[in-house]
């Protein structure tokens, strides 16, 4: 038995310490925790620690959503920025030729490639926040797109108002973490 003073290792029949001559405690099933238990092996500092543990998990998590809510709202933020951008390099084909272009591909006709060409080094400087390897532009006939066809961090094109092949306007939407975002950005005559 371990004496409760000292920690001194005793006969388990020993009624006092032989190193600080304590009264060691009868062994009886309510004192048999005293054959485990070793004074100052740390069992304190364990629970300490775990207590620690446990209430730093009321700190830690909240702090992690927040974070990571944040993060989401800052690359929802370089979507909206591409959006504009877009439809900036749009307007200004818009403005040159008269029309919004059917699709962002180059190779629909002659007079349009040289617009689809800036637009397309437009799109070339634009970066998805979400994943960098998915491409950043994406086309859709339908409005709103369907958003499951498309990732987080893709902008959707969508010519409107198509009359003789050609678009009078367009409309442009983002897609975030969850889906698509409230912002619709619009262009046309």
């Amino acid at each position: 038995m371990y004496c409760p003073h000292c920690g001194t290792l005793n006969d388990p029949a020993a009624r006092c310490c032989t190193q600080c001559t304590g009264l060691l405690p009868e062994l009886n099933k309510k004192s048999l925790w005293q054959l485990l238990y070793r004074p100052g092996q740390g069992l304190g500092c364990l629970l300490i620690i775990a207590a620690l543990a446990i209430s730093s998990l009321f700190f830690v998590i909240p702090q992690y959503r927040l974070y990571t809510m944040q993060v989401n709202l800052a690359r929802e933020a370089i979507v909206k920025s591409n959006m504009r951008q877009l439809l900036v390099a749009l307007d200004q084909m818009a403005v040159e030729t008269g029309y919004y272009p059917l699709s962002l591909k180059p190779g629909n006709a002659v007079e349009e490639d040289q617009g689809l060409e800036f637009i397309a080094a437009v799109s070339r400087q634009l970066r998805n926040p979400f994943n960098h390897l998915d491409p950043v532009v994406g086309e859709s006939e339908l409005e709103p797109p369907d958003w499951k066809a498309f990732k987080p961090g893709q902008i959707v094109y969508v010519p409107l108002d198509v009359y003789e092949g050609r678009a009078q306007g367009c409309a442009i939407y983002g897609m975030g973490k969850k889906g698509l975002l409230k912002e619709v950005l619009r262009g046309g005559f």
